[in-house]
C-alpha cells in the first residue's frame, strides 16, 4: 500500500544540472525528452537511461516535443529559437 498523496516513480532522471522546464513523451511512449538550461536530453523510459544529450544553447529551454512520427525532437528556448 502506498501512502495517500505520494508517488513512487519507476525511474528518477537526474542528469540535468538545473531545473527541468519541459518534458514530453514520444508518440509510442518509449522515449521522454526533457529540457533545462541550454540542454535537451532524451531518455529510454523502460530503462531510465539517457540515450542522447544536446547541450550548448544560450537560454532556458521552455518547450520540448517529438514530431508526430517520433523521429525528431524539437525544442524552443526562452529566446524564441527552435
Amino acid at each position: 500500500n502506498k501512502p495517500e498523496g505520494r508517488y513512487s516513480g519507476i525511474h528518477t532522471l537526474t542528469d540535468h544540472g538545473d531545473e527541468v522546464n519541459s518534458v514530453a513523451f514520444s508518440p509510442d511512449g518509449k522515449l521522454v525528452v526533457s529540457g533545462s538550461f541550454a540542454s535537451v536530453k532524451v531518455w529510454n523510459v523502460a530503462q531510465g537511461r539517457k540515450i542522447l544529450s544536446m547541450e550548448g544553447g544560450k537560454s532556458w529551454v521552455r518547450e520540448v516535443w517529438f514530431t508526430r512520427d517520433g523521429a525528431r525532437v524539437v525544442s524552443k528556448g526562452a529566446d524564441g529559437l527552435l
